[in-house]
């Protein structure tokens, strides 16, 4: 199964997917990163403002692992391909787990992109915690 609209992926799913996942062990830093994702104002970030937040060496970490992660839940929930979000126009791996503000609010003060979580797994995480 593909998922074209990202905005309508059920918390159910993604819940079962997270549990699944703890239960399988393993991305121990991909769990910490939407941990502190979550604890952010409105669930909005930079991948700098979370490489600092947990001592990474660069935002690039996050990006990697994050990524990994998002992967993993991806194929976890039984998806085919890699999620697409319009806005990105592009497929990539961490378009499951977040999105962006509005196009004039997007870029921090420091010119670095925000990510704000997806609705859905928000909820999800919020529950399984």
């Amino acid at each position: 199964m593909n998922l074209n609209n990202l905005n309508k992926i059920s918390v159910t799913k993604v819940l079962q997917a997270m549990r699944q996942l703890r239960e399988q062990g393993g991305h121990e830093l991909g769990w910490r990163i939407l941990r502190a994702h979550l604890e952010e104002e409105e669930y909005a970030t930079t991948w700098l403002i979370l490489a600092n937040k947990l001592g990474l060496k660069s935002e690039r970490a996050v990006n990697l692992h994050y990524g990994r992660f998002a992967h993993a839940l991806w194929e976890q929930m039984g998806f085919t391909g890699m999620p697409y979000d319009p806005r990105a126009t592009r497929q990539f791996w961490l378009g499951l787990l977040v999105t962006w503000p509005p196009f004039d609010e997007d870029i921090d003060a420091d010119g670095r992109t925000i990510f704000i979580l997806r609705k859905p797994i928000v909820e999800a995480l919020k529950r399984l915690q």
